[in-house]
């Protein structure tokens, strides 16, 4: 599914990992439409993990989204090793989150009711 904050992408390798890409510098919007993504009524049962990757050692988007996760405690964030990448020379990092439904899921009912009500002001 791609959203104007970030593209989300069922993993071929299994039904609970999603890939995310092309991330938006917008934080708060990319993990609500994460957090859709996951929990909108219309959908099943979420995801377990969230994989990503990003160029190591730079200030990025994919880097923020991870740093934000983890000060919200949205989940557990853990790192590849850095590797560089055969295919543009870059040295790249993979990241992993484990999400933890409890508190996403939360903040995600929270921002959906304040946004709503500021649909219907």
């Amino acid at each position: 599914m791609n959203h104007d904050r970030v593209n989300i992408n069922q993993s071929p390798i299994s039904c609970g990992v999603l890939g995310i890409n092309r991330i938006s510098s917008d934080i708060k919007d990319v993990l609500y439409a994460i957090a859709t993504h996951l929990y909108h009524p219309s959908r099943g049962a979420p995801a377990a993990f969230i994989i990503a990757s990003d160029l190591y050692g730079e200030k990025t988007s994919t880097s923020a989204l991870m740093n934000e996760v983890d000060r919200s405690s949205f989940g557990e964030i853990t790192s590849s090793s850095p590797e560089d990448n055969p295919k543009t020379g870059n040295t790249i990092v993979v990241y992993t989150w484990k999400i933890n439904h409890t508190s996403f899921k939360e903040w995600y009912s929270k921002q959906r009711v304040e946004r709503l009500a500021k649909v219907g002001a």
